[in-house]
């Protein structure tokens, strides 16, 4: 019986921790990891409740259950511990547990909405088939149906690893794609771990070993074309517009003599999370107040509207959005903005329709506005919409 413990610790109890500390670290980074490591937990539960069959010592069972279990909290805890050192370094009595936080924002339906709401069939439809392409589709559809049909032969072999393996993979795809779906908002990254599983299980199909030129053409043209439709064409303007404002940022911090005011108050409407590192604007100018940056994602016209008008007595006050956006402001106000600097291209995936109602390059530009907020100020806004501070 030792011997049989010791080849159970070498060979059962080291994969069974390193599975529990990726699943805990993987939904800590974003809770969707359990639609794609479900099939996986599943295999590794009923091969743990198989060993209790086939003759094997209970207390070396209830030792990996154990062990497992004990991983799973201590890794949580450090979890916990990391990220509340991280984001409330000077509040000892508050924890931040990512995976809740992100479950409370992400079922409310008014945050959804922020970033865009999709029919519920765009993950099955198109996202899926855009990642994978349509060769890979077609050769993944082949080795489901064989792994069907060998699951449901009357003498096939149930046990055989290959086969687990595949079914796992194919398990893994609906899973995911069930609970993904379930979700109104959805984005075709949010997919891009499946790649993995059908990858797989194509290859232990053989039939990628077997695919002939057609695939590789097809393959290669599609992913760069996909390259340049989300590496270049979609939101591109939002990084080339911050490199635009640092220039300009820090020219007016360099020649400002005195800060008896802010410099700069910038908003983002209608775009992508600004990735602030690109303005090169230091700490110490954030936290003593010279600048301001926030993003309104979708706030209501008037949500941006009241919040720039706060911004009052900075010496420059900027609105980045795209083009096509600039009519969902109130036409009585429009002379208080002033166009910047347009940059092109910006593809606003989730406004296509109104991209192409403006057409020509105006519909893939992302405009920069200089904002005059004492204009601003002599107009009255509809505050139904609550304030939200973005800061």
């Amino acid at each position: 019986m030792s011997v049989w413990q010791g080849n159970m610790r070498d060979k059962a109890l080291r994969p069974l921790i390193y599975l529990t500390i990726l699943c805990i670290v993987g939904i800590s980074t974003r809770v969707t990891f359990i639609a794609f490591a479900s099939p996986i937990a599943v295999e590794v539960f009923s091969w743990l409740l198989n060993l209790g069959k086939t003759g094997r010592p209970l207390s070396s069972v209830l030792r990996l259950v154990s062990m497992s279990l004990a991983t799973a909290v201590i890794s949580a805890a450090l979890v916990v511990a990391a990220d509340s050192a991280y984001f409330h370094p000077d509040r000892d009595d508050s924890y931040v547990i990512t995976p809740l936080n992100f479950l409370r924002y992400n079922l409310s339906s008014e945050n959804l909405a922020e970033h865009g709401l999709h029919p519920r069939w765009l993950h099955v439809a198109v996202n899926l088939p855009m990642i994978i392409g349509p060769g890979l589709l077609y050769y993944a559809v082949l080795a489901t149906s064989e792994v069907l049909q060998y699951a449901w032969a009357e003498h096939s072999q149930a046990s055989n690893v290959l086969h687990k393996i595949n079914k796992t993979c194919i398990y893994m795809v609906l899973a995911s794609l069930a609970i993904m779906s379930v979700q109104p908002h959805q984005e075709p990254r949010f997919l891009i771990p499946l790649l993995v599983p059908i990858i797989v299980l194509v290859s232990n199909s053989g039939y990628l070993a077997r695919t002939g030129k057609l695939f590789w053409v097809t393959w290669i043209i599609i992913n760069v074309a996909l390259a340049l439709l989300f590496g270049v064409l979609h939101q591109g303007g939002v990084v080339p517009s911050l490199l635009y404002l640092h220039d300009e940022v820090i020219r007016a911090i360099d020649t400002t003599e005195t800060f008896d005011r802010p410099v700069a108050a910038i908003f983002y409407w209608k775009t992508y999370m600004p990735p602030r590192r690109f303005l090169g604007v230091f700490e110490r100018d954030v936290s003593e107040g010279l600048f301001h940056i926030s993003d309104h994602a979708s706030s209501p016209p008037s949500t941006l509207l009241q919040h720039i008008v706060h911004s009052r007595g900075t010496q420059s006050t900027i609105l980045v959005m795209p083009v096509h956006a600039f009519d969902l402001i109130p036409r009585e106000v429009h002379n208080c903005f002033h166009i910047r600097r347009k940059v092109f291209p910006h593809l606003d995936l989730d406004n296509i329709a109104e991209s192409m109602a403006i057409g020509g390059k105006d519909g893939m530009s992302l405009g920069i506005y200089n904002v005059d907020t004492s204009c601003l100020a002599s107009w009255e806004f509809d505050v139904r919409d609550p304030i939200v501070d973005h800061r």
